[in-house]
């Protein structure tokens, strides 16, 4: 599964293990298969992402976007 090497910084659950990362589950789908191309192609720039998304094809993207975004999240608001 793809999702492994993701998990590393975004976790399995899309909730960023890190400050400096983001939560991906429930994203936009079209938005990130959109982001992780960039990333491939270097027109988007961050060291870790360029090269983990080097090896991705354009079916791991597309099962990537579809995985995180199928997440379920919840929100509360603050009281």
């Amino acid at each position: 599964m793809k999702a492994k090497a993701c998990a590393v910084c975004h976790g399995i659950d899309g909730l960023g293990k890190r400050p400096d990362m983001p939560n991906l589950a429930g994203q936009n789908e079209l938005y990130m298969a959109e982001q992780l191309r960039r990333y491939r192609s270097g027109r988007r720039a961050h060291p870790e992402m360029n090269v983990v998304s080097e090896g991705l094809s354009d079916q791991d993207i597309d099962d990537l976007a579809r995985y995180y975004a199928a997440i379920k999240i919840t929100v509360e608001l603050p009281k």
